[in-house]
């Protein structure tokens, strides 16, 4: 455990002014040998009253914005405190414990598969520190206004952990435990749950997602050690407004417009089809909206591989409370990534080929996994094309979604299209409402690429490489015959066809287009 000196600002020992500084050159970040530690008559270490700043790390980075004029943001010196503090958290290192463990069971489990990704993650990775210099920063931090700036102004390419209280006091609340009463009032053996079941036996050819009645859920729910791998509820419906936090809502609306546009894209075609179609086939054209909003609900323990969000969105998560009154970091939840936004661009190049090659059994370089902590109240936003693997280390409750921003559609063009290349990095199907939202995408680009990122010679291009590659695998039908049937997955998706499907044949009937319409 680090020192509790460490938490507290005004016990920490600022280095000499370089006017004032002993070392032979000048400089106060000269790296020395730590000074010895006084003992007591027994012989027993006596711990310091105060902590050098050259000792540590993480707060070398506020000396130096001390000597270089800059103003020590006394918020993001709490943060980095907290973020080691929960690094050194005894919860954590018994999640630790229990991953190695994990490890020895035989069979192997979906969970004995997934244990030595966490195991790696608490063994070699680092927790996140921020900086008050964006490039030195693992993560930006702030409250909306800061959050706005970042949006507006910024290079889209850092995660931003957000706490604004006012922003909070205007969400509708919500608890693990209101959570679980609402699934036990909704008790029904004919309602299903999507969960993810861990103790299952490892299989290659599945995975570890099963549909489970209600009950059933709620019954393995109360099993409250480790003899059992833990729970994970996916996909819960998210049903209040106002989860967004109004920076994104206002400036990243992008996924919105063309949800809209496939939704009516669709009602279109059905009216067209004078009635053929059902209104039950259409609103599934809109099911985008479903990972637009969610919750997950996981027991602690619960553990993802390295993915990647698979349509190139802006994710956003809010961890909520488990009980009112506790205090937040009764709720803990580690966030690891793999940053490259530091590195050059062959060595970003090579982190993606082995992510490429190795898909969910990725191992990422050490030296590339930070590790942010959340605790209940606070909101992570995470760019496009983020490798990441959370861990769940107490029971956690968090509501979030998905946005896009104009002016970044190509960075999420990018990760879209590397999702849908490489479907063994990211861990979602790709929507049924694809082709429609690059459609959308498409007319917006060609009427100013610049405004949609894409700037400069070759951009036009580029958009247009992406566009059919991703359209083209996001739904293939295998008609022979007419497309305007319901045998035909274009078709009841309400979605036009692509240019692979039908076995690549320029004929098609399908009422809601075809590529050839398109182009």
């Amino acid at each position: 455990m680090l020192h509790p000196a460490l938490y507290d600002p005004a016990a920490v020992v600022l280095p000499h002014s370089p006017t004032t500084s002993s070392s032979r050159d000048g400089s106060p970040f000269e790296e020395k040998k730590p000074a010895a530690t006084p003992t007591t008559p027994t012989g027993l270490s006596t711990p310091p009253d105060s902590v050098c700043v050259d000792e540590y790390p993480i707060l070398k980075a506020f000396a130096l914005a001390i000597t270089t004029s800059d103003p020590i943001d006394l918020r993001l010196f709490e943060v980095n405190c907290e973020q080691q503090k929960h690094w050194g958290d005894a919860r954590v290192r018994k999640q630790l414990k229990w991953f190695k463990n994990a490890q020895l069971s035989f069979p192997q489990t979906y969970y004995s598969k997934l244990s030595p990704v966490g195991a790696q993650i608490l063994n070699q990775g680092r927790p996140a520190q921020t900086s008050p210099r964006v490039k030195d920063a693992d993560f930006l931090f702030g409250n909306c206004a800061d959050l706005e700036q970042w949006v507006v102004k910024g290079t889209g390419d850092k995660l931003f952990l957000l706490r604004d209280q006012a922003w909070l006091n205007t969400r509708p609340h919500c608890t693990g435990s209101t959570m679980l009463q609402e699934l036990q009032a909704n008790g029904r053996s004919e309602l299903l749950v999507e969960v993810q079941r861990l103790e299952k036996e490892f299989q290659f050819d599945q995975n570890s997602v099963e549909r489970l009645e209600i009950n059933e859920v709620i019954k393995n729910w109360s099993i409250r050690d480790q003899s059992k791998p833990p729970l994970n509820l996916l996909s819960l419906k998210c049903t209040d407004d106002g989860t967004v936090p109004w920076p994104l809502a206002k400036h990243c609306n992008l996924l919105n417009q063309a949800a809209s546009f496939a939704a009516s894209t669709a009602q279109s075609a059905f009216y067209a089809t004078a009635g053929k179609q059902s209104t039950e086939v259409i609103s599934k054209a809109v099911d985008l909206q479903s990972c637009m909003h969610f919750q997950i609900f996981g027991q602690a323990g619960a553990i993802s591989s390295w993915h990647m969000d698979s349509i190139g969105p802006y994710t956003y998560i809010t961890l909520e409370p488990n009980e009112d009154g506790q205090p937040p970091d009764s709720v803990l939840k580690l966030w690891a990534y793999v940053r490259t936004d530091h590195l050059p661009e062959d060595e970003r190049e090579k982190v993606m080929q082995d992510f490429k090659r190795q898909g969910d059994d990725f191992r990422p370089n050490p030296a590339h996994v930070r590790v942010i902590s959340l605790v209940a109240g606070d909101t992570l936003v995470m760019p496009p094309g983020t490798i990441h693997a959370p861990l769940t280390i107490t029971d956690c409750l968090f509501r979030g979604g998905m946005v896009m921003q104009k002016k970044e559609m190509r960075r999420s063009m990018r990760a879209w299209r590397f999702c849908s290349e490489n479907g063994n990095c990211t861990n979602e199907e790709q929507p049924r409402q694809a082709r429609s939202v690059l459609d959308f995408f498409r007319n917006l680009l060609r009427a100013d690429p610049a405004a949609c990122g894409y700037a400069g010679e070759g951009g036009l291009v580029e958009f247009e490489d992406d566009w059919r590659k991703i359209a083209g695998d996001s739904l293939v039908c295998k008609c022979k015959g007419s497309c305007n049937k319901r045998r035909c997955g274009c078709y009841v998706s309400t979605q036009r066809c692509g240019n692979k499907c039908h076995g690549g044949s320029a004929k098609c009937d399908n009422p809601y287009g075809c590529e050839a319409s398109v182009l």
